[in-house]
């Protein structure tokens, strides 16, 4: 074990095609605002908060060297935009794939002699998807503005217009922010009122509860993504293991990770 590092804390899932990975708040080598709950060193992944490069990029080396992959990283904005890799000069030689928030990888005609890299979604409230088969996997940011966006729609049709049927993936949600904690004022619940009105519970004269787990669940059936969703993690704000933005907008990110098995 390397000076500074902790217990890794990851949960995971391994099928056939792919395996999932969620990170947590702990076992890096993150200080200050970015350590995890009880003061213990943090594992940050994201380069954009303000935490010491050096330290998220060990983190980000541990992650790699405990599922014996490279990862690829996104620059994600909150957009709807998605990133198709489908060979090796695709990668940037440097830094993370900019301005996307979905990130699909096609290993159909991937070179036998190259490792094939896994995907990380970095989050801290937002809801990180993964979605796979034996041929392509993707990762998926879904935050208020992803869902609004089409994100999720977005990146199952790059997917279709390359010859994937919806039907045949699975499908795994990370740790995200829960219903009852995700407050939205009735101005952001009236975006979504009509569109996914089980999505939403009254907390109150003007608050409402935003369930982004049922607006994702309802946009992948519509989709038509039939598989029954594999879930890791719990709600990043109820779960002190997690970092979150609504408890300290100065924070790190943990991050849902899809790797070949």
């Amino acid at each position: 074990m390397e000076a500074g590092e902790g217990t890794h804390d990851f949960e995971g899932v391994v099928t056939r095609d792919c395996s999932m990975w969620m990170t947590s708040a702990l076992g890096g080598v993150s200080q200050g605002s970015y350590r995890a709950p009880g003061s213990q060193p943090g594992l940050n992944l994201g380069k954009h908060v303000g935490d010491d490069p050096l330290d998220v990029e060990h983190n980000r080396h541990l992650v790699s060297r405990h599922l014996g992959a490279h990862v690829l990283y996104m620059e994600q904005i909150h957009s709807a935009d998605v990133a198709i890799i489908s060979r090796p000069g695709d990668i940037p030689s440097k830094g993370d794939i900019p301005k996307v928030d979905a990130l699909i990888l096609d290993t159909r005609n991937w070179p036998h002699d190259k490792h094939i890299p896994a995907l990380a979604v970095m989050v801290a409230d937002c809801l990180p998807l993964a979605l796979y088969n034996s041929e392509v996997m993707a990762v998926v940011h879904v935050g208020r503005k992803g869902a609004d966006g089409g994100v999720v729609k977005n990146t199952i049709e790059a997917m279709m217009l390359n010859g994937i049927d919806p039907s045949g993936l699975q499908v795994g949600i990370g740790a995200h922010i829960c219903g009852d904690c995700y407050q939205v004022d009735s101005t952001i619940a009236g975006t979504f009122l009509e569109r996914y009105p089980e999505a939403l519970k009254v907390q109150g004269a003007r608050n409402f509860g935003l369930d982004l787990g049922l607006i994702v669940e309802k946009q992948l059936r519509q989709a038509g993504v039939e598989a029954a969703i594999k879930r890791l993690g719990g709600c990043t704000l109820c779960c002190d293991r997690y970092y979150s933005y609504r408890r300290s907008k100065t924070c790190g990110r943990q991050a849902l990770i899809l790797a070949k098995s």
